[in-house]
């Protein structure tokens, strides 16, 4: 690679950078439409395969279906979340003080001195900021539901028209069948991972919830939907959504046997699902390496807060996806994948 070609590279990298930054109020809701649509059209596909009604009613009418039900769960999920974090930030000065009592009791038996601690971690505004944090986010997302709607009604117009534009574009029948196979064969595989990864978080969040209603966890729907956004995120995602409501426990009841009881209960549904049902269901997929995990994570969540951290790994999966079906990228695939295999 000549000097000039590395320049040019090196710049449209900075100019990318700063188009994502600045542009993060339109490009968020986007990015968010668009994986919404391959729910909705995974949605589509299991209406559609009904028995009897299934082929007979209309794809559109599927679509407009699928569509209402995607809606009416997102904003039931947002509003039962904001109605939990709001209830565990008026029982932050309850845990905060539990907090205190764990760290007085424990630098006390080592004979360490707690001050700086407690003046970091224990402090009564810690933990509400962290919780105002989370509800600021609930915010954004419902505030931005039109537009993201909106640019869903804009991709189902597109997909409608698409072939035929493209077929317009490249006069050539053999360019047209092997872009439009390489674009099908792309958006088939992003919709099987979005689509069977979104059912494994719903299946682990489900069954944690369970858990941690049946211990007594406050706001346990609260804890059960973060386990669902961490799913999504390889490695370390399963290990924070277990450590997270375990030290939870630990601060509602200040007793460690709720911490052992949550983390042992909800460890033992990661593995079994992460690692039995999982594999089984979803194959081969693409699995990112736990470098490139931390590295998207940090990446997205500087340029877009705390919705570009849960968005870093579903983001980052697709573009691998992409760049596995096209020879002049498939090193970059192999690059983010875990063990340098790919499976188009």
């Amino acid at each position: 690679m000549s000097t000039n070609q590395i320049s040019h590279t090196i710049l449209i990298l900075i100019g990318s950078v700063f188009i994502l930054f600045i542009g993060k109020s339109l490009l968020v809701p986007l990015v968010l439409a668009l994986l919404i649509w391959f729910l909705i059209i995974s949605l589509r596909k299991l209406f559609m395969q009904i028995p009897v009604i299934g082929n007979k009613l209309p794809r559109w009418i599927w679509t407009m279906a699928s569509t209402i039900i995607f809606i009416i769960v997102y904003i039931s999920i947002i509003n039962l979340l904001a109605s939990n974090i709001q209830t565990l930030l008026k029982k932050a000065p309850q845990y905060t003080a539990n907090l205190k009592d764990l760290n007085e009791f424990v630098f006390n038996y080592f004979n360490i001195d707690q001050f700086k601690l407690e003046d970091n971690l224990v402090d009564s505004n810690y933990l509400s900021s962290i919780l105002s944090t989370s509800l600021k986010t609930l915010s954004s997302l419902f505030s931005n539901l039109f537009l993201i709607i909106l640019y869903v009604v804009f991709i189902f117009s597109e997909e409608i028209n698409f072939r035929e534009k493209l077929g317009r574009t490249l006069d050539n029948q053999d360019n047209f069948n092997q872009v439009s196979g390489t674009l099908e064969q792309i958006r088939t595989s992003i919709e099987h991972y979005i689509g069977l990864k979104t059912i494994m978080s719903v299946l682990t969040a489900g069954l944690s919830y369970i858990v941690l209603l049946s211990i007594g966890v406050d706001s346990a729907l609260f804890w059960s939907a973060l386990i669902f956004l961490l799913n999504f995120i390889p490695s370390i995602g399963s290990l924070i959504a277990t450590v997270f409501p375990a030290l939870f426990a630990f601060l509602q009841f200040n007793d460690v046997t709720y911490l052992l009881l949550v983390f042992g209960l909800v460890g033992a549904i990661q593995i079994i699902v992460g690692n039995i049902v999982e594999p089984k269901v979803m194959g081969k997929s693409l699995n990112l390496s736990s470098l490139v995990v931390m590295l998207a994570l940090t990446f997205w969540g500087s340029l877009w807060g705390l919705t570009g951290a849960i968005l870093s790994v579903p983001i980052t999966v697709m573009l691998m996806i992409i760049f596995s079906h096209f020879d002049s990228t498939k090193f970059l695939s192999r690059i983010l994948s875990e063990k340098g295999e790919i499976n188009p």
